[in-house]
């Protein structure tokens, strides 16, 4: 799998990320990989709501998430000091179709033996520790989410509510109001686009009407610096 070089992004995807909390790109993943990593993923398959635990855990998707394709534009988001510390593959088929309500993606992977008064609540997820952790942590990361199927609104896309990232951590009983308030964006999506999105943004999927197969690799990249006594897990 050979991705293209050195990828650059301009002034205005970082301007649109910034202000709406999301940007797609495209022409970022060479074709040639994009069908290898499809071919990978339908070899993996996506039972459920998704594979998990496979950074580090399937070497073919680690490669690709530590690509220049990938950390590449996510340190020139977060800084040098960016990794990758979270991989999930998604898919929607008829088998596996799925939807989910409207939050923000709240918990991450870390381990350690600190427990401090900012972090929390704990949870366990695939055998891997996860914790909700102050909004700062979560304002140093980027998910990355590089399209393999093309996903229309028949599909199930993402849907996501433009600049509510800027709000911080939402309280759940206080997101049916803001849902209400403000118009949420379908996003339709070509094979091969590539998805930057803050963590703090509002977003949901409804099932699929029409399910043939949305393929995702969902990654998680994050640049903040823990507090001692815990570590990211890498999954």
């Amino acid at each position: 799998m050979n991705p293209t070089s050195d990828p650059a992004i301009g002034g205005e995807t970082h301007r649109a990320l910034a202000e709406h909390g999301f940007v797609l790109i495209r022409d970022v993943v060479a074709p040639a990989t994009i069908r290898a990593l499809r071919t990978h993923a339908a070899e993996l398959g996506a039972p459920g709501a998704g594979v998990r635990n496979l950074l580090g855990g399937d070497a073919v998707l680690t490669r690709f998430a530590n690509s220049k394709s990938m950390l590449g534009i996510a340190r020139q988001v977060l800084g040098e000091s960016a990794r990758a510390v979270r991989m999930i593959l998604f898919d929607k088929t008829p088998e596996t179709n799925w939807g989910v309500p409207w939050h923000q993606d709240l918990n991450v992977a870390i381990r350690g033996t600190a427990k401090p008064a900012d972090y929390g609540p704990w949870s366990t997820k695939k055998g891997v520790p996860h914790v909700v952790p102050p909004a700062h942590v979560l304002e140093s990361m980027i998910t990355l989410r590089l399209h393999l199927d093309p996903c229309d609104i028949e599909q199930g896309p993402l849907r996501v509510i433009p600049g509510s990232h800027l709000l911080g951590k939402i309280a759940d009983a206080d997101i049916p109001q803001l849902q209400s308030l403000h118009e949420a964006v379908d996003v339709v999506v070509e094979s091969g686009a590539l998805l930057l999105m803050r963590l703090l943004l509002l977003h949901s999927s409804l099932k699929a009407t029409a399910p043939t197969s949305r393929c995702i690799i969902h990654v998680e990249y994050a640049a903040a610096e823990l507090p001692i006594g815990l570590e990211w897990f890498f999954a």
